[in-house]
This record gives structure tokens, sequence and C-alpha cells, in this order.
């Protein structure tokens, strides 16, 4: 499969199929990950610095090209920027009972970012605050029916973009592409919320520890 080595069981490799993987959701490229593993942790080490890698580059040229299709003046609507896309997009799903400070971590911006975004949309008519429907005491985001018309002007504008990056992708790759991603997303909230609680707790001397002072008091 795409060139990767086998395992002696004739399936993939551990290695080999994680690159492919992350070849799969970024897109392919010429370079190849560092060959320097000399343990299970740092194939796994190094499969993750790749991974970023293309995440980067491929997150860089997408932000690029939907900043020339949205931003222009010829959005009859007006131009949109890169998060209020994203914004209006995460608040455009039916039941959609995100919170501001739920869809600032979605986003990956502070506080302060999140709530001047949300008042310059809500000033222009695109966003609207309400109580949720499942718990009365959240206020959740919702798209107005102008919102909803400025999401479907810029989609429509990205619309010839997005069927030529389509084309490169097979289509069990593509209708996948997205959850893997978020799963990804998720796994790492996950791992530094771990990492961050473990490294958090004390470590108490092993049990069979006798205290220095308990010692000399016997002693004497």
């Amino acid at each position: 499969m795409l060139g990767a080595a086998a395992s002696p069981g004739g399936g993939l490799s551990v290695q080999s199929e994680r690159c492919w993987a992350a070849r799969t959701f970024v897109g392919t490229s010429t370079r190849m990950p560092h060959s320097t593993q000399s343990s299970e942790a740092s194939a796994d080490a190094s499969w993750l610095v790749d991974l970023l890698f293309h995440l980067h580059s491929a997150s860089r040229k997408l932000r690029r090209l939907v900043e020339e299709a949205v931003v222009p003046q010829s959005l009859a609507m007006g131009p949109l920027v890169e998060h209020e896309l994203l914004l209006l997009w995460a608040c455009s799903e039916p039941n959609s009972e995100q919170s501001q400070r739920e869809l600032a971590e979605s986003l990956g911006i502070s506080p302060p970012q999140i709530s001047a975004l949300v008042e310059r949309l809500r000033s222009q008519g695109d966003l609207t605050c309400e109580r949720s429907r499942n718990d009365r005491r959240r206020q959740v985001l919702r798209l107005t029916e102008q919102g909803t018309a400025r999401l479907e002007e810029a989609l429509a504008q990205l619309d010839p973009h997005a069927s030529h990056l389509a084309s490169h992708f097979a289509p069990p790759i593509r209708a996948g592409l997205a959850d893997a991603l978020g799963t990804l997303a998720s796994a790492s909230t996950t791992s530094a919320s771990t990492t961050s609680t473990i490294s958090s707790i004390p470590i108490a001397p092993p049990a069979s520890a006798t205290p220095t002072s308990l010692v000399s008091g016997a002693a004497a």
C-alpha cells in the first residue's frame, strides 16, 4: 500500500501504517520521517512530530486559500475573516448547543478574542445569544437568518476550491478525513490534560521507607 513496508505478518508495520495515515490525512510529501528511532516510544514521538509538520504545512496553505476566497470585497454581504467564518460554521449545526467558552476552545482562541468576535458578529446581526434548550442556565450562540445567508455565500465562494481539493482524495478517505482530525484534536486535548494531572500529583515515598527521625529515635 503506497510502498509502505510490510510487517512479518503481511500487514503494515506500526510505524509505516502511522506515517501512511499522516500523509493520507494531510497530503503527500517528499519529506520522510527521521529513521533514528531506537524504541517504540521514540517511534511514537517521531510519528507525532512528522504529523505536526504536515498538519502545519497543510493548515497554512488552507488558511491562505480560504482568505483569498472569502475575504475579497466581491462578497455581496461583506468579507469574512477566517475566525468569523469558522465561528459561523460552528454555530450552523441545527442542534448546536455550544457556549462562548466552548467555542473559544474549539477555535483555539482566548476568551477576550472570542468575546470581541462574538460581539462583532452580534452587532452585525449574524449571531444571537439564546437560552439553551437543554439547560436554561446556559447561554448558547446560534445563527440568525442573515448569518446563515453570509455563511452560504462564503461556502459558494469556496466551492470550486473545495471541489479541486476533494478530487485528490478517494471517497472513503474524504468521508473520514474530518472525523479523523476531530479524533486527533480530542485525543490531543485528553493527552495534555492527563499529562498535566499526572505531573501535578506529589510523589510519596515508598510505603516501606522509614522516616530518618524514627530510625534515629529507635536507635536512641
